[in-house]
């Protein structure tokens, strides 16, 4: 078990390091990080822990534990990029991310017959991208 939230673990370094490259490098992914750090700025630590952790276990269970068995590996993670569109147009860039990070868990779960990798995972992205969203105004 340790060794399938250390891999997890490394997914969501991974992810976390493409949300990064997408911010500097897009400028959708930019607008996005500006409009959500003027929300997000005030917030401490344990709120952003929280935000960070409760998604990632409740999604998980949802689409990991339940989504993957029925639908397959595509299917819930289209659904899982839908959940993650946005209310604007803008926002469809980070669906067509929300599907790559959702493969990308689904896999995890896959190869380890578990939950406790994709939680990890996406523990480890929501909150290095909470904390960048949270501390820097670029």
């Amino acid at each position: 078990m340790i060794g399938h939230v250390g891999l997890g673990v490394l997914v969501g370094l991974g992810l976390a390091f493409a949300t990064r490259v997408c911010i500097y490098r897009t400028r959708w992914a930019l607008a996005m990080h500006r409009e959500a750090h003027a929300t997000m700025a005030h917030l401490g630590a344990g709120a952003l822990a929280f935000l960070a952790l409760a998604p990632a276990v409740v999604e998980e269970i949802a689409f990991r534990g339940a989504a993957l068995p029925l639908y397959g590996l595509l299917a819930s993670s289209a659904l899982f990029a839908v959940v993650h569109l946005g209310p604007r147009a803008r926002h469809a860039p980070w669906a067509v991310l929300a599907f790559g990070a959702g493969l990308a868990f689904a896999h995890l779960a896959q190869r380890t017959g578990g939950l406790a990798a994709p939680i990890a995972a996406h523990a480890t992205m929501n909150l290095l991208n909470l904390r960048h969203i949270a501390r820097y105004s670029i």
